[in-house]
């Protein structure tokens, strides 16, 4: 059955997810691409809290690998506080929040919190005012997803 009223129940994952926390995402729809390149070293640093909007994303496909439009988009804002954020996201569930821990110098973890207790691990480096992740493409073997924010 479709729901065409935006009635969801108490039980839905819509609010479930707005639960977990009220961040409009109001990033830009960015279009992903295939880039047959190996994705960038990662350097760690400071996580300066802030809300970050996505302003680029591709998919490194490693060199020698399929390029060009992947024909997926992405939207992603994320509110950096401590070791805690929320993150808002056009994928499902449209809100979560996770908190962060670190492995090495260059490598962190986040667990979620809230809507569920999913755990994952990525590369990254932050400046004052940007935030670089690469994380593994489940079922693309050596890809890598390059996210990169800006602090608002």
């Amino acid at each position: 059955m479709t729901n065409t009223q935006n009635d969801a129940g108490p039980d839905s994952d819509t609010d479930v997810a707005a639960a977990c926390n009220a961040l409009p995402n109001d990033a830009p729809v960015l279009s992903l691409s295939l880039v047959a390149k190996d994705p960038p070293a990662m350097t760690g640093g400071t996580i300066a809290d802030g809300t970050y909007r996505m302003t680029a994303a591709e998919i490194d496909t490693g060199a020698g690998g399929p390029s060009g439009p992947s024909g997926e988009t992405t939207q992603v804002t994320i509110a950096v506080s401590g070791t805690t954020v929320q993150v808002a996201t056009k994928s499902t569930p449209s809100h979560t929040t996770v908190s962060l821990g670190f492995a090495g110098s260059a490598s962190l973890v986040w667990q979620d919190t809230c809507p569920d207790t999913q755990s994952s691990t990525a590369a990254y480096t932050a400046s004052a005012t940007s935030l670089v992740v690469v994380l593994p493409v489940q079922n693309q073997p050596g890809s890598s997803l390059v996210e990169t924010f800006t602090k608002q």
